[in-house]
C-alpha cells in the first residue's frame, strides 16, 4: 500500500469515528464499555483490512512476522519493563497540563470482570493496534525510504488516534519503542508482546484499583485525595511533581539499558546493521526516494481535524 492511499486510511479512520459517535448519540444506543472498546478496534481493523485488499498489498507486506529466536520474547518483556519508566514520566508530564485519560476508562470499567478487561484492553486490543500501526502504517511509510521519518510518524498517528493529549503524549513514545522493535527482531510479534505486556499492566491496576473506585461510588477525584492525604502530599500537582523526579531519574538509567538490550535483540535476530542503518544520515532509497515527503492533503486534513477535536473536547 502506498504511501497516499495509507493517508486516506488515517482520514477514513476519522471520519468513521466521527460518524459512529454521531449515530449513537442521536440513537442514544449503550454498548457498554466493553462493547465501545471492541467497536472502537473494529474502527480501524476493517478499513485497514478493506485497504490492504483494495490495494492488493500481501498480508506479509504490512505485518512481518520471521521467526523469533527463542530468548527474544522474553527479552520483549524485560524491555518492556526497562521502557516503563520512560513512558510514565511523559504520561506524568502531560499530567500538569490535561487530565489523566485513563483513569476515566478505568471508572467506566468499573463492574467489569477482571479476565475480560485484561483480554480486551491487555491484549486484543495491542495486537489490533500494532498490526494498524507499526504494520500498514509503519511499513508503508517505510517503502519511502526515509526509515527514521516513517518511524516517527507512524508513532505519532498512533498518538493522535487516542484523541487526546494525556494518551498521545506517551503513546507517541510507545510507538517510536514498537517500531524500533520491528526494525530490531524483523517481526510485528515482538511490538504485539511489548505493547500488550503495557496494556495488559494497566489493566491489573485498573482490576486493582477497582474496588476503591466502588467505595468512592466512581469519583475518581475523591479516590485521588484520599491517595495524596495517604502519602502526605498538599495537593495533586505537588505530587505530579514528585513523581517526575522520580521517575525522570530511573527512566535515565532504564531507558539506556533498554537501548543496550535493543541492539541486544538485533545481534540475536541478525538485524544488528538494519537497527543501526536507521539513524545514518543517508539511506538507501526505493520507491518515491529519500526526499518524499510523508504528508499529503487527506493527512494535513485528518490531523487538523483531531487537534480541533481534542481541543474542543479536552482543552
Amino acid at each position: 500500500m502506498s504511501k497516499k492511499a495509507t493517508n486516506w486510511l488515517f482520514l477514513v479512520f476519522l471520519a468513521i469515528e466521527a460518524a459512529v459517535i454521531i449515530l449513537l448519540q442521536v440513537t442514544r444506543f449503550n454498548l457498554g464499555i466493553i462493547g465501545s472498546l471492541i467497536l472502537n478496534q473494529l474502527i480501524f481493523l476493517l478499513p485497514a483490512v478493506c485497504f490492504l485488499i483494495k490495494t492488493k498489498t500481501a498480508f506479509s507486506d504490512v505485518a512481518p512476522h520471521k521467526k523469533l529466536h527463542p530468548a527474544t520474547p522474553f527479552l520483549c518483556i524485560v524491555f518492556t519493563g526497562l521502557c516503563i519508566p520512560l513512558i510514565t514520566v511523559v504520561n506524568v508530564i502531560s499530567q500538569l497540563f490535561v487530565s489523566n485519560a485513563a483513569n476515566q476508562i478505568g471508572v467506566a470499567l468499573a463492574g467489569t470482570p477482571a479476565w475480560l478487561i485484561i483480554l480486551v484492553v491487555g491484549i486484543l486490543g495491542p495486537m489490533n493496534e500494532e498490526f494498524i500501526y507499526r504494520g500498514v502504517f509503519y511499513q508503508s511509510y517505510r517503502k519511502t525510504g526515509r526509515v527514521l521519518a516513517a518511524i516517527v510518524m507512524s508513532a505519532f498517528l498512533f498518538g493522535l488516534m487516542h484523541l487526546n493529549f494525556n494518551q498521545m503524549s506517551y503513546a507517541f513514545v510507545v510507538g517510536i519503542m514498537g517500531a524500533l522493535l520491528v526494525e530490531a527482531t524483523g517481526s510485528i510479534v515482538s511490538t504485539m508482546i511489548f505493547h500488550a505486556c503495557i496494556n495488559t499492566s494497566s489493566s491489573v491496576l485498573m482490576v486493582l484499583q477497582k474496588d476503591m473506585l466502588m467505595e468512592t461510588g466512581g469519583d475518581t477525584q475523591a479516590l485521588i485525595e484520599g491517595q495524596l492525604v495517604q502519602m502526605g502530599f498538599s495537593s495533586y500537582e505537588q505530587y505530579l511533581m514528585v513523581m517526575i523526579i522520580i521517575y525522570g531519574i530511573t527512566a535515565l538509567f532504564t531507558t539506556a539499558l533498554a537501548v543496550l538490550l535493543l541492539n541486544g535483540m538485533a545481534a540475536i535476530e541478525g538485524r544488528g546493521s538494519e537497527l543501526r542503518d536507521i539513524f545514518k544520515r543517508k539511506q538507501k532509497c526505493s520507491g518515491e526516494g529519500k526526499k518524499a515527503s510523508l504528508w499529503s492533503v487527506p493527512l494535513v486534513i485528518a490531523v487538523v481535524l483531531s487537534f480541533l477535536f481534542m481541543i474542543v473536547t479536552y482543552g
